[in-house]
């Protein structure tokens, strides 16, 4: 069994790097020593990679495998580009051109601009074998749901579990921020963090990104956390009071430590998220207001088990939605 794992992978966001390691694993224990190509950028370290822009190389691989499986995230939208949408549709379509199976694993869909977009979208994906989503908002997208299923993230997939001991609690806030259109706002939520009393670190779940403007917040590079996918499983070696989270899977990351957050909602899949679970959410333009952040760590902390419960509460049924992942490839 030869397979394309499809995703944004090879460019150092530890959440796409996740989603593609638990792919591998489901692969792994469905199919017999299956062989597994990924799409990714040029230049990295994967074994049996695919250059993602070297179109004869993906046509070459799209013939010679058994079927292609795009393995979570949320590449398929326009909002950073137009693009982008249609690059990920066109191995939908070459993979029917070519008689392959095409499955999606956990995906996130939209969001989608245009009513040409929207309805080329509806129609190619009717070209999908078989579907997990992460959100029943995505589900929306599609005019057929026998064959598709609504699961959580692949980052909880047979994940552990963690709970950090009340008793010891700590000052310390992480602080994830990825959005660079607003890093002009973050400097000033990590000054009315430390005026609360509290200490900082930065959470860094991709390296080029996150970590330049944690930095430019004003957090010491030296009080900067980089995630890789080993640490990001561990048990935090930092005892958090909570989290103040931005990306998806910095979110993901404070549910599996059993630590409450407090969402940065740039995009809807973490708003949907932090509803999920009950956790307090920041619009972006609410960041923008002066001491909004303080009012939002006032109601976290003096509801702190509230929120904590919330949080142990609702993870369960992460996990066990998640092995629906499998359901996919059953019958295949």
């Amino acid at each position: 069994m030869q397979i394309l794992v499809i995703g944004y992978y090879g460019f150092g966001n530890v959440g796409d790097d996740i989603c593609l390691a638990k792919t591998k694993d489901i692969l792994n224990s469905l199919f017999v020593s299956p062989i597994v190509w990924i799409l990714s950028a040029d230049k990295n370290c994967y074994p049996n990679a695919v250059n993602r822009w070297n179109f004869f190389s993906i046509i070459k691989t799209i013939v010679k495998v058994d079927m292609l499986v795009f393995g979570g995230g949320g590449i398929l939208q326009n909002k950073t580009s137009h693009f982008s949408l249609w690059y990920y549709l066109g191995f939908i379509f070459f993979a029917k051109c070519f008689n392959k199976k095409v499955f999606f694993l956990s995906q996130g869909i939209g969001p989608i601009r245009g009513i040409i977009s929207k309805f080329i979208l509806s129609w190619i994906l009717m070209l999908v074998t078989k579907t997990t989503l992460r959100s029943q908002e995505s589900s929306l997208l599609f005019k057929s749901t026998r064959d598709l299923k609504i699961t959580s993230d692949l980052a909880f997939y047979k994940a552990p579990l963690y709970l950090s001991d009340s008793k010891l609690m700590s000052d310390s806030v992480g602080l994830n921020f990825c959005d660079v259109g607003s890093k002009c706002y973050y400097s000033s939520l990590v000054r009315e963090t430390l005026d609360l009393g509290l200490s900082v670190v930065g959470l860094s779940f991709c390296s080029s990104i996150d970590t330049p403007l944690l930095a430019d917040s004003g957090i010491l590079k030296s009080d900067i956390k980089e995630f890789c996918v080993d640490s990001y499983y561990q048990p935090s070696t930092i005892q958090y009071y909570f989290i103040v989270a931005m990306r998806y899977h910095s979110c993901v990351w404070s549910i599996l430590q059993g630590i409450p957050f407090i969402a940065l909602a740039y995009d809807d899949k973490v708003l949907h998220l932090a509803n999920y679970l009950n956790q307090p959410v920041l619009s972006m333009d609410a960041i923008q207001s002066k001491g909004i952040i303080k009012d939002a760590i006032t109601t976290l902390t003096g509801n702190f088990g509230f929120y904590q419960g919330n949080i142990v509460q609702g993870r369960k049924s992460l996990l066990c939605s998640s092995k629906l992942n499998e359901w996919v490839f059953h019958d295949s």
